[in-house]
């Protein structure tokens, strides 16, 4: 049939728009909307035909059909059509239905049909110009997702009102009714869970104000105490260990060697930290083989009071690391570990994980292998003491100045670029504030840093070579 001269309906972005047909060719219709808008048009987007008409009349008959379209949509009873078809499952054209329903086929009946059809979907599915009527099972799904949605959106709008009403009004004191959305908010800033709560927040406050505003609505709310930490709150960082951490570290019981391990007791082994740290992980030792030197590298070992998957490990692997604050520090591990058992402390035997190189008498790195071993400190040193007996002419740690001042310099020929700006150590203690300049120059740094580099760059290259997993077993690697 030729649609030229003819007012039909086509769809447009799923919506049915009137249009006039001012020439047809093949498959693409040339059209013109009520605006005198041309459009050209596929012909499978037509769904309603109309009579034909003049060209000058259109926009005046247009608005009629429209007038008369709305009126009919609004007669149509979707529900009432859904349950007139019974058990059909067939997909049917909007005529077939505006019969079913009006007993007419008129495009003006069809056009209404159709619009009511698409703006309500729980009874028919559309599938193009077609509708599909949905099963009862369909539908009475439906409805219960949209009674869901509802709530949601219900709940999402409460929510938002008292957030809104907590974040702007500050001096206002909280109503009795937040109590639900305080243990949301204080649930999400503690365990940084996916709640909704936190992109409200987000939305309300601002994506970099949204944890500030949740801590400062907590302490308002006496949720949270003020002297603890900002910082630590926000980020959602504990101080303390639950009972069952403290119960497993105090279950632990006191290193003893083992002969798998590499028994380093008997090597001088030092330690060069700051006077106030508990937490002491690295140790140094240098002993002459002859004409060579043996520098060892001892990290402290927790894997040998940590299982994996267990409790401990769990919760390292939570933390991730030890935090050093001006006010306070937190462990990675209870105290117990931490700064008793794993920690090396002074003539006590500990486990460790220990990277020896080897050097020839001018500083020329010979061979290195990596061992887990026993180690024995016989000396603890703080920066300013080993400062010290380096500009005593100390052989052990003038030795390690010298090698570590020829790492360096291989270092810087390969491209290393070595940042040493002036350090400032903050401690806070009952509210008084002691800042301390550190020169990040001093030769005691200067050996301590040089060493967890080689020995940091020894392990991967080991790990490289022998194609290891961070969490497999290290061997005894000599070369």
């Amino acid at each position: 049939m030729s649609l030229e001269g003819r007012i039909i309906e086509f769809l447009d972005a799923e919506q049915l728009r009137v249009a006039y047909v001012r020439k047809q060719d093949h498959d693409r219709l040339h059209v013109i909307d009520p605006r005198g808008r041309n459009l050209s048009v596929n012909g499978d987007r037509v769904v309603i035909v109309h009579r034909p008409a003049p060209e000058g009349e259109f926009a005046v008959i247009a608005r009629q059909i429209s007038d008369k379209v709305s009126a009919r949509q609004s007669e149509v009873d979707v529900e009432l059509l859904w349950q007139s078809l019974g058990a059909s499952h067939r997909e049917m054209e909007a005529t077939e239905l505006a019969d079913l329903f009006f007993a007419e086929t008129s495009p003006e009946a069809a056009s209404a049909v159709f619009r009511a059809l698409s703006e309500d979907n729980l009874f028919f599915k559309r599938k193009g110009s077609q509708f599909l009527a949905r099963s009862a099972e369909q539908v009475s799904t439906e409805l219960t997702r949209r009674q869901r949605q509802r709530e949601r959106e219900e709940f999402r709008e409460g929510v938002s009102r008292t957030i809104t009403q907590l974040v702007r009004q500050k001096a206002a004191a909280i109503p009795p009714d937040a109590e639900p959305i305080l243990d949301r908010i204080q649930n999400w800033l503690r365990y940084r869970t996916g709640d909704e709560v936190g992109v409200l927040l987000e939305e309300i406050a601002g994506p970099a104000k949204a944890r500030d505003a949740a801590y400062d609505i907590l302490v308002r709310a006496g949720r949270i105490d003020s002297s603890l930490d900002r910082f630590l709150v926000i980020a959602g960082i504990e101080t303390e260990f639950s009972p069952e951490l403290i119960e497993a570290t105090q279950l632990l019981h006191p290193y003893v060697h083992n002969g798998a391990r590499v028994d380093y007791q008997n090597a001088f082994t030092f330690t060069i930290d700051d006077e106030d740290t508990r937490e002491v992980d690295d140790a140094l030792s240098v002993l002459h083989d002859g004409s060579e030197i043996v520098v060892g590298i001892h990290i402290a070992d927790a894997s040998a009071f940590v299982q994996k998957g267990d409790l401990l490990d769990a919760e390292a692997a939570r933390r991730s690391s030890t935090i050093y604050l001006p006010g306070v520090s937190v462990r990675m591990f209870p105290e117990r570990l931490s700064t008793d058992l794993a920690s090396l402390n002074p003539e006590s035997p500990r486990p460790a994980y220990t990277v020896e190189v080897r050097f020839d008498e001018q500083g020329n790195r010979l061979g290195y292998r990596i061992a887990l071993t026993t180690v024995k400190v016989q000396k603890r040193l703080s920066y300013d003491d080993a400062d010290g007996r380096l500009e005593a002419g100390d052989e052990s740690l003038q030795t390690l100045h010298s090698i570590a001042k020829q790492l360096h310099d291989a270092r810087a020929a390969r491209g290393a670029i070595t940042f040493r700006r002036p350090e400032l150590k903050i401690r806070v203690t009952d509210g008084e504030i002691e800042i301390k300049k550190i020169n990040p120059n001093s030769p005691s740094r200067f050996i301590v840093s040089e060493m967890m580099i080689l020995a940091n760059g020894l392990s991967a290259d080991f790990a490289s070579v022998n194609a290891l997993s961070v969490r497999s077993r290290l061997k005894i690697h000599r070369l």
